[in-house]
């Protein structure tokens, strides 16, 4: 009878073990697919960002977009209008995934420093403030933005960008 409760004591033990390195495994998979989560969330921010700027590519919006003389045409408007809505969009998605953990904290930091860019020209900040432009996004995340604009100077771009 001592020899099956020894068997039985050694099966118990392989099992422990076997749990063990079951749970190791699982927890070096999560990391993994938490890296890869984040790396691919990176990536596809970046590829909205990238297609919000490529609309400065055309000579006419990006001559609206700068806000010549904060007076737009209709159809300036409404193009100017689409891409900010399109940035103020892209940037709260940004803002939940950093909350959540799952945007890099340094990205989303220097993408910060850009969110004043976007409301520049006066008319861009009257469509936030006074155009409905804020009824479209959370109350969290307008409080958010709200509170960035606040403690941001907002740029006057020259001709120069860069």
């Amino acid at each position: 009878m001592a020899y099956w409760d020894a068997i039985g004591a050694i099966g118990e033990v392989l099992g422990a073990l076997g749990v063990m390195a079951t749970l190791v495994y699982l927890s070096i998979q999560t990391k993994q697919t938490g890296r890869m989560v984040r790396a691919q969330t990176t990536h596809q921010m970046s590829e909205s960002i990238r297609e919000v700027m490529l609309a400065f590519t055309d000579r006419e919006f990006s001559e609206a977009i700068m806000g010549i003389d904060d007076n737009p045409q209709p159809h300036e408007e409404l193009m100017t209008v689409g891409w900010v809505f399109a940035a103020t969009r892209a940037v709260e998605t940004q803002y939940y995934l950093h909350k959540e953990g799952i945007f890099d904290a340094e990205i989303w930091a220097a993408w910060c420093k850009q969110i004043p860019y976007i409301y520049r020209a006066q008319w861009a900040k009257d469509w936030w403030t006074n155009g409905g432009g804020r009824s479209y996004f959370t109350d969290e995340f307008v409080g958010y933005l709200d509170k960035t604009l606040a403690e941001s100077p907002v740029p006057h771009l020259s001709h120069r960008v860069v």
